[in-house]
């Protein structure tokens, strides 16, 4: 058992450093069952960070998981800031098929192990982070669709539930794609690549210091792609500053976002982006339709989200719903576009793309 660690717990008393000593050595020589109760009771002693931490590795090696789990959230809320309690955290939370939880706390692990590195919580990190570029792709639809996909990068590292059910409904509902797409506010770029890999030619966006790893998912997705029969180009973008930006000049059939706001001041900073696109510039160069995934958080936001659409001029209709993951797809238009509102809102998006490339497209199929 790795104890040997530099670790916060330097005022335990004789008493319990002693105890700790003792469950130790019954755990490296195998007798977890009995080092379990002594570290329980180690735990009641004023610094019990590193009892806890003990008893989470005894528990997973009897595969007592979800006590292990409880162990290792215990040590991390004596000690927040010590990278070893983190770093079994993850690994409990992996062996419960936690694949997002494991890459917050082995991403927290690494950042709290200062200059000197934590190479095991680095290892793992990298582990969880090829689970989870596997998972996203067959998840979607997609297999080989690789993502690098880590808290460690803040938001824009995760793939989020919005993006996830975007990226399948685009599989599902249509395919392939031959539009001109722009993806705001990208992150891992699950939306945009996914649509590219229909044969769309896709325009990824998000801010300057989200865009290296946004290129690097594009760059490791080139060869699917390709055979795909689409393309990427990556640009920054702040949403403020769209307005007569040279990437909102450039011209598109339909814009995509997903999860894109958490607040009001997002909103605001959204519709920017929405009037630059929708409500600049030619009509013929503007885009049909923006297609977005919402997340519901609280109704504040929901009615915000609505009140900024209604404002950019964007009509909206509920194309599909994910209850479990609260996630809504809209189909959002300028209101002057929509002529027959009879039409099923996929119907109504193949239309209208069919109109703007003039070329011969696959119908959408209901989703």
């Amino acid at each position: 058992m790795a104890t040997s660690e530099a670790d916060p717990d330097t005022a335990l008393g004789d008493t319990s450093a002693c105890s700790l000593d003792v469950a130790a050595d019954l755990a490296e020589a195998g007798d977890f069952q009995g080092a379990i109760p002594m570290l329980r009771a180690a735990t009641h002693n004023p610094h019990p960070a590193k009892a806890w931490e003990m008893l989470s590795q005894c528990l997973t090696a009897v595969d007592d998981h979800i006590a292990a789990l409880d162990a290792a959230t215990s040590a991390v809320a004596a000690d927040p800031g010590w990278h070893v309690t983190l770093r079994t955290l993850g690994r409990c939370r992996l062996n419960l098929g936690d694949l997002e939880g494991a890459a917050a706390a082995l991403s927290a692990a690494c950042r709290g192990a200062g200059p000197s590195g934590d190479e095991e919580s680095r290892a793992d990190l990298e582990h969880v982070g090829r689970l989870l570029q596997r998972r996203v792709g067959h998840a979607i639809g997609i297999p080989g669709l690789v993502l690098a996909n880590t808290a460690g990068e803040g938001p824009s590292g995760l793939v989020w539930d919005a993006g996830r059910v975007l990226a399948a409904w685009l599989v599902q509902a249509y395919a392939p794609w031959h539009v001109t797409l722009l993806e705001l506010g990208s992150g891992t770029g699950v939306v945009g690549l996914s649509a590219a890999c229909l044969g769309a030619r896709v325009t990824l966006t998000d801010l300057p210091e989200a865009a290296a790893a946004l290129r690097a998912n594009a760059a490791a997705n080139r060869a699917l792609v390709e055979r795909g029969g689409g393309s990427v180009a990556v640009r920054p973008l702040a949403w403020q500053e769209a307005e007569g930006s040279a990437v909102a000049a450039e011209g598109y059939d339909l814009v995509l976002g997903a999860d894109l706001v958490y607040n009001d001041a997002g909103l605001g900073a959204l519709e920017a982006a929405l009037r630059a696109l929708f409500c600049g510039g030619p009509r013929e160069r503007r885009p049909s339709a923006f297609l977005y995934a919402h997340k519901a958080r609280h109704p504040g936001l929901d009615a915000g989200l609505v009140r900024m659409l209604d404002g950019v001029g964007l009509w909206h209709e509920v194309l599909a719903r994910q209850p479990q993951d609260k996630v809504t797809i809209y189909l959002c238009t300028e209101c002057a576009v929509v002529d027959d509102a009879s039409l099923e809102g996929a119907t109504r998006l193949g239309c209208l793309l069919f109109q703007r490339s003039k070329r011969t497209v696959s119908p959408l199929r209901a989703s």
